[in-house]
This record gives structure tokens, sequence and C-alpha cells, in this order.
């Protein structure tokens, strides 16, 4: 829903959640995080075409929102699966 809600912003921000100094390298709840948002697809090649694209346009960014979906990134596994467990 909350994708769904602000796609049309193209993301979200999130700003003044502790959770926030969870991210690699926010050192304050007074970060403000951008999720982009993107537009899911059935064709991964070109799905993943306009992820790269956001990602390599947006080095900063910890994760971004398919409509209906989120992807969580990390620098390993471990850091994925730690994210999740909040």
């Amino acid at each position: 829903m909350l994708s769904g809600s602000h796609a049309a912003n193209g993301g979200i921000a999130l700003e003044g959640y502790e959770m926030l100094k969870g991210l690699e390298g926010v050192r304050t709840h007074k970060h403000r995080e951008w999720l982009p948002i993107l537009e899911n697809s059935q064709d991964m090649t070109e799905l993943a075409t306009r992820v790269s694209a956001t990602l390599r346009e947006s080095r900063d960014i910890h994760g971004f929102l398919l409509r209906s979906m989120v992807f969580i990134l990390g620098s390993d596994l471990q850091e994925r699966s730690d994210m999740l467990k909040f």
C-alpha cells in the first residue's frame, strides 16, 4: 500500500526515525532516507536494467520499493538478514 500511495512522487522519504541509525553510515535519527519506487515488471531483464540505473544514479540509497514489494540492499546476505529482524 505504501509504494502504491507514493508512486506518483517517485519515492518516499523517511526521516526522524531512530531505526534509521541501523543503516550503514547513518549516525543520527535526523537522517533523511529516500526510497525510490519503481514499477514492478514480469520482464526481469527490463526490470534489472531499471534497477541497475537507479542504483548507479543514487549510490547513497539503502534500498528501493517496487510497487507491492520491498527489496533490502546490504553488503552481504548477513547484513540483509539482520535488517529484516527489526
